[in-house]
């Protein structure tokens, strides 16, 4: 198996182009806590794993959606060696993982709800497994070794055979993020899933995101990006 980059890792978070639009004036108290001026950023790892003997009982296809602002267990497969985390913690599209509000300059923002629904072309189990290393995930273009994770105020609202929807409450006041590590950052999750019945090349994720925020001119705002991708992995 050949080594995969984080670019390579991506071509199942290429992104439409967002759209922007004002909702509705926001409260004074609220106007007065928020200083920056900024951009809604979300960027993920969509991935998944076609074995090599593929079986969908008893080695089906497997893999997760990452949007962890950093520390991911999601690694890189280097020669049996786990690599670097696939998301450092940053307002890059091509090394971090997560949602953000970017400014030039500092301030202070709010993101008040994210709704994101991703729908597959297949039907998938999501059952929170771990996959360890030693199954169909240690070998190849990417390892990973982790329980479902949902950070603090995401919670999953609705799940079918094809589909998931993950809610975020809200992040209150935050630093909007001028390239400081860490900042201007929602929390993020990291969902497991498998190919319920079938041993296919393609899976396409389509991805719905819809983010509301406030910032400094003075009205809330809705942010939505969509895309649609085929995110299987040799």
């Amino acid at each position: 198996m050949t080594d995969i980059s984080r670019r390579n890792l991506a071509k199942g978070a290429a992104w439409a182009v967002p759209v922007i639009a004002a909702t509705s004036a926001i409260p004074a108290y609220a106007a007065s806590r928020v200083t920056a001026t900024v951009t809604p950023q979300m960027w993920q790892t969509r991935y998944a794993r076609l074995p090599t003997s593929c079986n969908p009982t008893t080695n089906p296809i497997k893999g997760y959606l990452d949007t962890l602002p950093c520390n991911s267990p999601a690694y890189t497969y280097t020669a049996g060696i786990k690599g670097a985390s696939n998301s450092d913690c940053k307002q890059d599209p091509n090394t971090s993982d997560g949602f953000w509000l970017e400014s030039t300059t500092a301030g202070t923002a709010i993101i008040n709800s994210i709704s994101v629904t991703y729908t597959f072309s297949t039907a998938v189990i999501f059952d929170g497994t771990t996959y360890a290393t030693g199954n169909a995930n240690s070998t190849g273009n990417s390892r990973w070794n982790s329980n479902d994770i949902l950070m603090s105020g995401w919670s999953i609202t609705s799940k079918s055979s094809t589909s998931i929807t993950l809610t975020y409450s809200g992040s209150g006041v935050i630093d909007a993020s001028t390239a400081v590590a860490g900042s201007g950052f929602a929390t993020g999750y990291f969902i497991n899933f498998r190919v319920a019945s079938t041993c296919t090349s393609t899976v396409t994720v389509s991805t719905a995101v819809t983010m509301n925020y406030t910032d400094a001119t003075g009205a809330n705002k809705t942010w939505t990006k969509n895309t649609s991708s085929n995110v299987i992995q040799p």
